[in-house]
């Protein structure tokens, strides 16, 4: 006799918290290539609206760049700015926005 078939599993739609990157370790100095990484994945959530997801990676790029330039002004940490400032008005904080876009 044949076996039945196995009920096809369902995936539950991730929460936009489950799908956040992850926290990387503090004791390894940030890699260029992660910060670009990082910054990748954060202008695809962005692209999609993804307004949240968008800010924590540029949140998390843009704490990889302080340390990685060493707090100084950088062509990438100015980018970061940028980009944070276009995620907080499109999440309706001005104030937020224009602070990262005088910087």
């Amino acid at each position: 006799a044949a076996a039945a078939a196995a009920p096809a599993a369902t995936v539950a739609p991730a929460s936009e918290a489950s799908l956040a990157p992850p926290a990387l370790p503090r004791a390894l100095p940030p890699h260029p290539g992660v910060v670009a990484s990082v910054m990748n994945l954060a202008t695809v959530h962005l692209e999609q609206g993804q307004w949240e997801r968008a800010r924590s990676g540029y949140e998390q790029a843009l704490q990889m760049q302080e340390v990685l330039h060493q707090g100084q002004p950088h062509v990438d940490t100015a980018g970061c700015h940028c980009n944070l400032g276009l995620v907080y008005d499109e999440l309706g904080q001005p104030a937020a926005a224009l602070e990262h876009f005088e910087r």
